[in-house]
């Protein structure tokens, strides 16, 4: 079965829009579309005040997994393709994350909690994954 969104035609800045709609309805108080080397769209950071304190989060889109797995399910056309549908998936990503928010099952910050920045600009899973994440090795009991 080919990936989601493998046939969407939806541009790229069609689903920027999407998400910063999103966003913004989250109550994101700052919203910034980042572009790599090639000057196209490679992320979008956001801001949002949780307790009194601005947290920044990160969605990266990996265009680059997008491409394989559309290669592997030969539905891979070009670049642009690619491009929109891992775009399209961030998206419906977010939609379904807020759906969970809105229904009172989670809080945003624990939902994007692996893309909250940390002060040197990496996201917390990046964090945790360079430390081996042995902060999430479990509790330790006591064998008595």
């Amino acid at each position: 079965m080919p990936i989601k969104n493998f046939t969407t035609k939806v541009s790229v800045e069609q689903t920027i829009n999407n998400l910063q709609k999103i966003l913004a309805k989250a109550k994101a108080n700052a919203i910034l579309t980042e572009f790599g080397p090639d000057a196209l769209p490679s992320a979008l950071s956001f801001r949002v005040n949780v307790n009194g304190a601005d947290i920044h989060f990160r969605l990266p889109v990996n265009v680059s997994g997008v491409t394989a797995a559309l290669r592997r399910d030969r539905e891979y056309r070009d670049d642009a393709h690619a491009r929109r549908v891992a775009w399209r998936i961030v998206k419906d990503w977010c939609d379904s994350q807020m759906a969970l928010i809105d229904a009172g099952q989670a809080e945003l910050a624990q939902v994007f909690l692996p893309y909250a920045q940390t002060p040197s600009g990496e996201t917390f899973y990046k964090y945790l994954q360079g430390k081996g994440f042995l902060q999430l090795t479990g509790p330790k009991h006591d064998p008595a």
